[in-house]
């Protein structure tokens, strides 16, 4: 079996998108691992219970 150009760009492109999916697959993990389920500080206003804070344009 011979591999042409072809064959090699397309294996190229193919192996690029994997490992573009597979490191944010990897990164979505360890974020989730990170935080985990702490939660978050009181008062952020993710409380099942509180109200929604208001947005600031300015703010980033």
């Amino acid at each position: 079996m011979t591999l042409t150009i072809d064959t090699l760009v397309i294996v190229a492109i193919v192996g690029v998108a994997l490992g573009f999916l597979g490191r944010r697959v990897w990164r979505a993990v360890r974020a989730t691992r990170a935080t985990g389920a702490a939660g978050c500080d009181a008062g952020c206003g993710c409380e099942p219970g509180g109200s929604a804070k208001a947005r600031d344009w300015a703010e980033t």
